[in-house]
Formats: C-alpha cells, sequence, structure tokens
C-alpha cells in the first residue's frame, strides 16, 4: 500500500506526459526511473513526490514537488507504519 513516507519510482512516462508544456516535460522526463518519497497524499488522490534533491539544481527552485496518479508508480518501499506509542 502506498502512504506517506512510501518509497516510489515512476517507470515510465504518464499518458498524460504530452499534454505538459515544454518545461513541465523536461522535468517529469528527468524524474523517469528515480525514486521518491510520497510527502503526502492530496485531496485529488495524487501522491505528491519530493522530486527536490534531483530537480532544483537543475531546474531551479527549491522544495520541487511532482502529483502523480497511484497508477503510475511502482513501489519501492512501502511506507512504515507507526510504532504504538509514537506519537499522533
Amino acid at each position: 500500500m502506498i502512504g506517506v513516507g512510501s518509497q516510489v519510482r515512476i517507470p515510465r512516462l504518464p499518458p498524460w506526459f504530452e499534454q505538459l508544456p515544454e518545461a513541465s516535460r523536461r522535468v517529469v522526463a528527468h524524474c523517469v526511473g528515480r525514486t521518491y518519497p510520497v510527502v503526502e497524499i492530496d485531496d485529488q488522490g495524487l501522491l505528491v513526490l519530493d522530486v527536490s534533491q534531483d530537480v532544483d539544481a537543475v531546474f531551479g527552485g527549491v522544495g520541487n514537488d511532482l502529483r502523480v496518479e497511484p497508477d503510475f508508480v511502482e513501489i519501492i518501499q512501502s511506507a512504515l507504519p507507526k510504532a504504538a506509542g509514537s506519537g499522533p
């Protein structure tokens, strides 16, 4: 199961890739095949991936993320369940 804290990889370009602006296509293509942590699942069910370690220095910006449907990633490591008594 994918949750916050999971490590996922985008194995190939998603079908909506061609609809993106050119600058966004370069970023997404750069992320394909790399592993990223899921830092959030947004209100639409999209996985928010922290891609900043690969994207910020190459394309600019700080704290870049990529939002993608769960169907377009493969799980590398599922989120670890919280230990009992570890807080909220």
